[in-house]
């Protein structure tokens, strides 16, 4: 694996785009955006494996902020998870539609052993919200495992580590910008680009080259949640 900087980042483009002398054509400013682009979209491809739950985190203790809302973490982006840990047991949350919100938040006879959850996205407050019920959930047994946001670099010192050697995605599909702000033809990059994308799908599935499919029996915790002992 190796570390990359933005600034590092630049200069493969521009050397892959032909820019190097462009005359800041392409400002370094835009080369950053594209360059953070191109990490949310190389994140994205990883996701989509079925391995992509390596990227998912245990999240902190949540704040209520509401009779069944909690605040999701600031970096939040894709819930896999939710249980509610109960007489030394994790239980996991069914997920249910937002629209069924007012049935759920009604049945106060339902226990935390058989709760539910949905999440919302306030366009107010820019928060993600966790809606959770029976309303008797609290904080310090719920336990959320969600995938954070794509790393960004927003500094000249921000590192990124490419543990999985796919920068060259990153670079192709920022240099296919510079090349099409100048009306150059892009055709040999999508090419590469595309062999990338093939590639990146295919191999990100087999992270753990020792995991094989199998079928195999539930344990007491069904889905798995991540957690110390």
């Amino acid at each position: 694996m190796a570390q990359y900087t933005r600034v590092q980042l630049a200069d493969m483009i521009r050397q892959r785009a032909d820019a190097e002398d462009d005359g800041n054509f392409v400002s370094d400013d835009e080369l950053y955006v594209y360059i953070n682009d191109g990490l949310a979209d190389l994140y994205d491809l990883q996701l989509t494996s079925e391995r992509g739950g390596v990227f998912s985190v245990n999240a902190e203790r949540l704040t209520r902020i509401g009779k069944f809302a909690f605040q999701l973490p600031a970096d939040f982006y894709k819930l896999k998870g939710v249980h509610y840990y109960y007489g030394s047991r994790y239980y996991p949350l069914q997920e249910i539609a937002y629209t069924d919100y007012p049935y759920w938040a009604s049945r106060s006879s339902l226990h935390v052993t058989n709760g539910r959850y949905t999440i919302r996205y306030d366009q107010d407050l820019f928060i993600w919200e966790l809606h959770v019920f029976p309303d008797n959930v609290t904080a310090c047994n719920l336990a959320v495992m969600y995938v954070p946001r794509a790393p960004q670099l927003n500094t000249d010192t921000a590192e990124w580590d490419d543990i999985s050697g796919w920068k060259d995605y990153v670079v192709a599909s920022a240099a296919i910008k510079c090349l099409t702000k100048e009306e150059s033809d892009t055709s040999a990059l999508q090419v590469e680009l595309q062999r990338y994308k093939h590639e990146i799908i295919t191999q990100a599935g087999f992270i753990d080259a020792f995991s094989v499919d199998r079928i195999r029996p539930m344990t007491l915790r069904p889905s798995g949640y991540w957690y110390d002992d």
